[in-house]
């Protein structure tokens, strides 16, 4: 009798193994249970239980060869644990998984085989699973952080049932683990593309946000500019309101001087390279990055008192001067120094060639010094690259927008540590020769010897009322005879049945409805000789530059003061 109950009960048990095998690789019930029926022993005669014994270990060992087969062959692992939750068994695929036999795994507690986070976690539910109801229905599905035997980390999801007894009474729990590393990392780089496109999308968006209010401002400002103009005219310097118009001419400066940074920010704006004193620049913004820097930095300067003039957009530098100076601020955790310093240098051929972006040839180098801990050698081939950034917040375009404008500028930046300790980055820029500087201005100051017209016809073109206002007068002022259109189909109209007392077309090029450059194109197939001058706050696809510069056609960019304006016209209607 105990043989015939260790026989069935053996056979029980591979009969519950292979229903599991059944459902891990799709084998068919009948074949399954036809291997694995349990024998029923009648009570007869031995010779019976002789003939059925053979039998009997014949299947078994073919079960057992299929199951080893099976378990040590799939990528998963499979494993049981006892109540006590001490693994009893695991097939031989946790070689390649984790790195350890089947008996090292059966020797080790399970804390050993996964991070202290996941393994609370764990344990949590196989002991909940050990103390519920028996509920084969609904297994437990976990992800965890496994370690394997070489110390590396593995994310792997954990598939737990309960193993019920013949007396309904859980006793002990069967798993399947599969190792979904690969699938993780892809999930957590698909995690930081989304994350990065979001914030590069707040950016587009702040972006338009500023580029829009920028030219809002610029009206406002062509506007206030434009009635200051008209006033001093009729006033003498020491007469009342003069000091006062040119108060507000200076802070209308200073409004443009924001306007260029927020163009700048938004990328919204091309480059206006102008002959300029880079340490004018440094001066104007020492206010600035000392509010931003904070009280804990000391920032000094050490401006070269000769240094050459360069042609460069000053919106531009002033980025790239705040970039380095934010940049060595936050490589000074606990404070310190940070030394914005300018001066001119002379590079060889043979010292180009040892530096990877650099040439021969007059520069003038803005530097900015840091005493902060220096840069990473890991990091130097990358800190240029968009996109790459060691901070936690930042869309790690810093840098590479530096680099793009230096090259916008013929010039290039670079980055070093010093010896004593901390950074130093530098932008270097082309210095420009001065006679050369001398005859571009006096050509431009020779080019219009009078701007005052001579009854010229213009047709204006402006949606902003008061803009429209104040050129009107100006132009009418200065001699030209001026209609005014508020839209592109009103002009056209006008222009319909006037079409040839008209001289000029000025028009601002973002207008409600039709386009300013688009009614240039119109007028100028009904009047080919019709001059054309087109002004924009924008300086980017909405302005259509890239049309009105294939096309020839005059640009200002607002705010413009009326004196350029007039000279623009002038120049227009004589070259």
């Amino acid at each position: 009798m105990r043989l015939n109950k260790n026989i069935a009960t053996a056979t029980s048990v591979w009969y519950v193994f292979f229903d599991c095998a059944h459902d891990l690789c799709g084998a068919k019930h009948s074949n399954i249970h036809s291997m694995a029926t349990p024998i029923t022993y009648d009570g007869s005669s031995s010779p019976v239980l002789h003939r059925c014994v053979p039998d009997i270990v014949e299947k078994l060992q073919h079960c057992e060869q299929q199951g080893c087969l099976l378990s040590d062959n799939i990528g998963d692992v499979l494993y049981t644990l006892d109540t006590d939750l001490t693994i009893t068994s695991v097939s031989r695929s946790v070689i390649r998984m984790l790195g350890y036999t089947p008996e090292e795994i059966k020797a080790l507690s399970l804390d050993r085989l996964f991070n202290p986070a996941s393994y609370r976690m764990l344990a949590a539910q196989l002991r909940k699973l050990i103390r519920s109801h028996p509920d084969l229905e609904h297994p437990r599905l976990l992800t965890l952080e496994s370690v394997a035997k070489d110390g590396s980390l593995l994310w792997v999801e954990i598939r737990i049932t309960q193993i019920i007894g013949e007396d309904g009474a859980i006793v002990g729990l069967l798993g399947v683990m599969r190792d979904i590393t690969q699938q993780r990392k892809t999930e957590v780089e698909k995690q930081r593309l989304e994350k990065r496109l979001l914030k590069m999308q707040r950016l587009e968006t702040v972006g338009t946000l500023a580029g829009g209010i920028a030219h809002d401002f610029n009206n406002i400002l062509t506007t206030i500019n434009g009635y200051c103009e008209l006033l001093l005219k009729d006033i003498t310097e020491g007469q009342q309101w003069y000091e006062e118009l040119h108060q507000i001419q200076n802070a209308a400066a200073r409004g443009e001087a924001l306007v260029r940074q927020l163009l700048s920010f938004s990328r919204r704006q091309q480059a206006q390279l102008k002959p300029l004193n880079v340490n004018h620049i440094v001066q104007d913004m020492l206010k600035l990055l000392d509010r931003l820097i904070g009280e804990d930095i000391l920032i000094i300067t050490e401006c070269s008192p000769d240094v050459w003039t360069v042609r460069a957009d000053a919106g531009r530098i002033e980025q790239i001067l705040m970039n380095f100076t934010v940049n060595a601020r936050d490589a000074m955790q606990d404070g310190g120094t940070i030394i914005i310093r300018t001066d001119n240098v002379v590079i060889s051929a043979e010292e180009a060639a040892r530096l990877p972006d650099g040439r021969a040839g007059a520069f003038v180098r803005l530097s900015v010094v840091d005493s902060g801990k220096g840069i990473d050698e890991k990091y130097r081939d990358k800190m240029f690259e968009p996109f790459f950034t060691t901070k936690r917040e930042g869309a790690g375009l810093g840098l590479a927008t530096v680099k793009s404008i230096a090259e916008q500028h013929k010039g290039w930046v670079a980055a070093e540590n010093r010896p004593e300790g901390g950074a130093v980055f530098s932008l270097y820029l082309p210095a420009v020769n001065e006679a050369d500087i001398q005859e571009e201005q006096h050509g431009r100051s020779t080019a219009v010897p009078c701007c005052s017209g001579n009854h010229e016809h213009i047709l204006l073109v402006e949606d902003d009322d008061a803009i429209r206002d104040v050129i009107m007068r100006a132009l009418m002022r200065e001699g030209y005879e001026v209609t005014a259109a508020a839209s592109a189909e009103q002009a056209l109209a006008v222009f319909e049945e006037h079409s040839e007392a008209f001289d000029l077309l000025f028009s601002d090029v973002v207008l409600s409805g039709k386009s300013g450059l688009e009614l240039a194109i119109a007028l100028q197939e009904r009047r080919p000789d019709l001059r054309i001058l087109l002004a924009s706050g924008y300086a980017d696809d909405k302005a259509q530059w890239p049309e009105i510069k294939r096309r020839g056609y005059r640009f200002l960019r607002k705010p413009f003061l009326m004196a350029d304006l007039l000279q623009h016209i002038r120049h227009a209607l004589d070259f």
